[in-house]
């Protein structure tokens, strides 16, 4: 049963932080764009939408090691990996996409959820100790 709770740390570190994307992509485009999904993106729209997806990948990570049963740091680079892999599967960049966005988004987004999981194994460790 503890490969359950294990694949449950991962979805449910993924599903939150797809959620947290998504919200905040809505919010970003309704200030922005009056809700124009249609709207060629803007470079500091682009670069919020990088930020924020590195973060919501962080708590992506956070999530999943805290979720884990065990070897929460490991839980968290599952994570990583399958956003490492969800975003290298295209080369083609939508039209008025700069070629730094993909990848961007490649590195810091797995990073995130690296940085993330580490916060939450170190703020454990450091708890257990006081």
């Amino acid at each position: 049963m503890r490969w359950l709770r294990s694949v449950a740390a991962v979805v449910g570190g993924l599903l939150a932080g797809m959620v947290v994307v998504i919200g905040l992509t809505a919010a970003a485009t309704f200030l922005l764009f009056e809700g124009d999904m249609s709207a060629p993106p803007t470079p500091g729209y682009l670069a919020a939408n990088v930020l924020y997806s590195a973060g919501a990948a962080g708590l992506a990570g956070w999530i999943a090691a805290r979720w884990a049963p065990s070897h929460g740091l490991v839980h968290s680079g599952a994570v990583a990996l399958i956003m490492l892999l969800m975003s290298s599967g295209g080369t083609s960049a939508a039209e008025g996409v700069p070629s730094w966005y993909g990848p961007a988004v490649a590195v810091l987004a797995p990073v995130g959820a690296l940085v993330g999981g580490w916060l939450r194994v170190r703020s454990v460790g450091r708890s257990a100790n006081e």
